[in-house]
């Protein structure tokens, strides 16, 4: 069992879609979110006891209980384990894209705030370059992102 006050976090009692008492400790940025056995978390005194649920994705759950012992014997979050989604990279070039497509900037202009100039200038084809199918791919996933693919992200 582990004593909550010993967190120096923000604490948040929420509910599972399958009404599973969940605490949330967060801090900034970076939080961890996880299904726990008991009742009352957030009075003080009151202690969690972690529950990993064997159907659900294995790996993200001890990722998880490794972010939550570190943060109770440390009393703050490790930055090791919190590394960036391989995702977010692309999405923000994604997103850059769009918005710059949305404001009408010229797909050569595009390019170069994405890859930078050195790069434009060298490799720049406007017809049929891989370069200018790269921003035209990036603008096509951002349309589709903002009419109805953001929920991929939320879900």
């Amino acid at each position: 069992m582990l004593k909550l006050e010993k967190f120096k976090c923000d604490k948040i009692l929420l509910t599972g879609p399958d009404q599973t008492p969940q605490l949330l400790l967060k801090t900034g940025s970076k939080q961890i979110q996880i299904n726990c056995i008991g009742g009352d978390f957030v009075s003080v005194g009151q202690a969690i006891i972690p529950q990993i649920a064997p159907a659900r994705n294995i790996e993200r759950q001890l990722l998880a209980m490794r972010r939550l012992f570190h943060l109770y014997s440390e009393r703050e979050f490790a930055e090791s384990l919190f590394k960036p989604d391989a995702k977010s990279a692309r999405l923000g070039e994604v997103l850059i894209a769009l918005d710059l497509w949305l404001r009408q900037t010229p797909m050569r202009d595009i390019a170069v705030a994405l890859y930078g100039e050195h790069i434009v200038n060298d490799d720049w084809a406007p017809e049929g370059g891989y370069l200018i199918d790269r921003v035209r791919r990036s603008i096509r996933r951002g349309r589709f992102m903002m009419e109805k693919g953001y929920r991929q992200l939320l879900g």
